[in-house]
C-alpha cells in the first residue's frame, strides 16, 4: 500500500507509529479533503481527534508549523482537545496577515468541529484580533460576534454540536455554518488579522480572553469555500471521528 505523498509528508512530521490500519485511515482522510478541493484551499488543518496529545496538534497541511497547548487542555484520544474556560488554550501559531496563503482579505474561512458546547459567560471557540475592525472568530454563545478580517456580527444564536464555520466570500459577505445551518452576513472586510489564532479563546492583541470549555476535534484555516463545501467538510470529519474510533 502506497500512501499519497501529502499523507507520507504528515506522518514524517508525526513522532507515533501506525499501523497499516491507521495509515489506511489517514490517507483517506487526505483523499477526501483533496477529491473535494478543500485540501488544496486550506493553510492549516489540524485533527485534534488523533491517537496521541502531542501528534493532535502537528498540522496535516502544511509541514513544520504546529499548534501548542497552553495551561494543559485536556486531550481524550480520538475524541479532541477540551478548554477548561479560565486558563487553558490552544495556541495554532496561524496568523492571517502574515501566515495565510489561501485565506486572504476577501476570501477566507475558519472552521472547529464541536463535539460539546461551552458554558459559561461569552466564550469563543476560536479567533484573534487587535482592533475593532479586524476580528477573526467563532463564538460558542449568543453572546459572541461572528468574524473574517472584519468588526464582529451577532446572530444572537445559541452554540451547536458540529461543525461551525465562518466563510468569507466576497469583500462585504460572510456565510456562516453551523451544522447544515447557513446565515448570510453583510460585512465589509477590513484588515487581515494580525495575531496568532487561539482554540477556545480569543487571542487580544497576544492574550487570551473569553475562554471556552467546549470539546474540539477538527480545525480547518484555509481560503474561501463554495456554498457546498461545509457541508462536505462536516461528511468529511463525521467520517473521520467514526473511523478513528475504531481504530
Amino acid at each position: 500500500y502506497t500512501p499519497q505523498p501529502e499523507t507520507l509528508a504528515w506522518i514524517a512530521e508525526l513522532s507515533g507509529t501506525f499501523t497499516t490500519d491507521q495509515i489506511k485511515a489517514m490517507d483517506s482522510l487526505v483523499i477526501k479533503l483533496k477529491a473535494d478541493t478543500l485540501w488544496s484551499k486550506a493553510d492549516r488543518i489540524f485533527p485534534f481527534a488523533f491517537f496521541t496529545a502531542s501528534d493532535a496538534l502537528i498540522d496535516m497541511k502544511a509541514s513544520g508549523y504546529n499548534a501548542t497547548a497552553v495551561n494543559a487542555p485536556t486531550f481524550t484520544a480520538k475524541e479532541g482537545y477540551k478548554g477548561n474556560g479560565t486558563s487553558s488554550y490552544i495556541n495554532t501559531h496561524f496568523t492571517p496577515s502574515t501566515d495565510g496563503v489561501n485565506w486572504t482579505l476577501n476570501s477566507a474561512s475558519m472552521g472547529v468541529y464541536v463535539n460539546e458546547v461551552s458554558t459559561g459567560y461569552n466564550p469563543y471557540h476560536c479567533g484573534g484580533y487587535t482592533t475593532g475592525t479586524n476580528f477573526s472568530s467563532i463564538a460558542a454563545s449568543k453572546g459572541g460576534g461572528e468574524a473574517v478580517n472584519n468588526g464582529l456580527i451577532n446572530l444572537g444564536a445559541g452554540d451547536v454540536v458540529g461543525l461551525r464555520l465562518n466563510n468569507r466570500y466576497s469583500s462585504s459577505n460572510i456565510r456562516t455554518f453551523w451544522n447544515n445551518a447557513n446565515y448570510n452576513l453583510s460585512s465589509t472586510s477590513n484588515t487581515l488579522t494580525p495575531v496568532d489564532l487561539f482554540v477556545f479563546a480569543l487571542n487580544n492583541t497576544g492574550s487570551p480572553e473569553l475562554l471556552a470549555n467546549s470539546e474540539i476535534s477538527f480545525v480547518y484555516f484555509g481560503g474561501g469555500l463554495s456554498s457546498a463545501q461545509p457541508a462536505k467538510l462536516q461528511a468529511i470529519i463525521v467520517w473521520w471521528k467514526n473511523k478513528i474510533a475504531t481504530l
